[in-house]
């Protein structure tokens, strides 16, 4: 084997390494942050980040997610669900689905992302749009949110749809 044949399989392996090690590195040291600089676009581009919140001592028992829904001008409307991906194959819902549910449970949802919004909502109308032919007159980005109970107090399956989530629309924009 040459030496070219030989580069990408060891960019690889050390790629893996650097990402794998990185969690007990100092990260707020300038040389770390230089030299993992490119390996966090990579690691951010394949989702492959993942901070350890969710495993320490306190991890979040919020439980989240952003509905769009489109008024049309016959007064009906439909939503659309960012976990619509849930439904389809599997190497679908975890090389793109995952992504879009986790955007719009973590990033879409909080007030400090307010110029997503706007794009979002018109995300919204083209998924929309491809299957309806009606004339949409409005979108609007639906917060649900729920706090998760202690689960030695009440158990709730994973995917069951629990019955006292608030919800607050955050977002409404007119379709011109």
């Amino acid at each position: 084997m040459k030496i070219h044949q030989k580069i990408l399989p060891l960019s690889i392996i050390v790629l893996y390494i650097m990402m794998m090690i990185k969690t007990h590195l100092p990260m707020d040291k300038v040389l770390f942050k230089v030299v993992y600089y490119p390996v966090d676009r990579i690691q951010y581009f394949l989702g492959f980040n993942q901070t350890w919140m969710m495993f320490s001592p306190n991890p979040s028992r919020l439980d989240s997610l952003v509905k769009g829904e489109v008024e049309f001008s016959d007064g009906t409307s439909v939503i659309f669900d960012f976990l619509e991906n849930n439904e389809k194959s599997l190497s679908y819902k975890y090389l793109k689905g995952e992504k879009f549910r986790k955007f719009s449970s973590e990033n879409l949802r909080q007030d400090n992302n307010k110029y997503l919004w706007s794009d979002a909502s018109d995300y919204v109308l083209r998924k929309i749009q491809k299957d309806i032919s009606k004339q949409p007159v409005k979108v609007s980005l639906i917060r649900y949110w729920n706090e998760t109970p202690d689960w030695n107090k009440s158990f709730i399956k994973h995917g069951d749809w629990k019955e006292n989530y608030q919800n607050h629309t955050f977002y409404s924009k007119k379709v011109d």
